[in-house]
């Protein structure tokens, strides 16, 4: 299945899994040239994967399900295309223990480490920042926010998706110092059920007795509507596979009707 896809749609990342394993390969695919490259990431767990600006490597995060690897801490690499994996320079490293996590999120300026960890508190969630054009200088944004705590990135900007004591999620704008700036889309009667940015807007989806209700937000803050209501059956919608998409794709099935996009 498609994984991920270059901004200017050149490359493709797909993954290919052996029966009923968790783990799995991730290949590459010039779609310009039509050639599948010889580049690959043999099977984990993928943590991230974010082409590089001039699409000449990628950026990834990967686990590894093998009893040594428990050993070693979390990284995040970067590969250049036609270079073995040996070459691969590693960006950031962080330690690991038995619940640990690190996710590589990113936008078109900036990439981010999302590192979960076990806390005085519970879990913690801490956010590293590098710049694209200086990827082995990481900052750190913030540290020890208790989970749930989803930042994700956008045009140079740091987000997050978080609750506070029993209400439900509300999306925050951030300063670059991890500070809250605005509220984005404040907290709603049910869980947020999806996210997804498209084409300037910000949409998010909830379950309401059984249906599912599509919000529009401007990234001003302001409230843009609801999405007229969709056919009966499972419907939602998909994710993203770049950075900046400019469409918003669903998907829906019944029992009159099979599977469609």
């Amino acid at each position: 299945r498609i994984h991920r896809i270059s901004e200017n749609g050149r490359l493709l990342a797909y993954s290919l899994k052996h029966g009923g394993e968790r783990t799995e390969e991730l290949h590459f695919v010039d779609v310009e040239n039509e050639r599948t490259l010889k580049d690959c990431l043999s099977a984990g767990l993928s943590r991230g994967l974010s082409f590089s600006s001039d699409n000449s490597g990628f950026y990834y995060c990967r686990e590894s399900e093998t009893p040594a690897s428990a050993k070693l801490p979390h990284q995040i690499r970067y590969h250049s295309f036609g270079d073995s994996a040996g070459l691969d320079r590693v960006l950031i490293s962080l330690p690991r223990t038995e619940r640990s996590r690190l996710v590589l999120i990113a936008d078109d300026e900036n990439l981010g480490a999302v590192f979960v960890h076990d806390s005085s508190n519970g879990v913690g969630v801490d956010l590293y920042v590098a710049p694209r054009r200086a990827d082995n200088l990481w900052r750190l944004v913030f540290q020890d926010k208790p989970a749930p705590y989803g930042p994700f990135l956008y045009r140079g900007r740091i987000y997050t998706v978080c609750s506070t004591g029993t209400h439900n999620e509300r999306v925050l704008e951030l300063n670059q110092d991890g500070r809250e700036r605005s509220l984005l889309v404040p907290a709603w009667k049910v869980p947020i059920g999806n996210l997804c940015l498209a084409k300037d807007r910000l949409y998010l989806s909830y379950q309401v007795e059984l249906k599912t209700i599509i919000h529009s937000w401007a990234w001003t803050g302001r409230f843009l509507g609801t999405l007229p209501n969709h056919p009966e059956g499972s419907f939602g919608m998909l994710r993203s596979y770049t950075n900046e998409g400019d469409a918003l794709f669903f998907s829906h099935e019944s029992f009159c009707e099979p599977p469609s996009i």
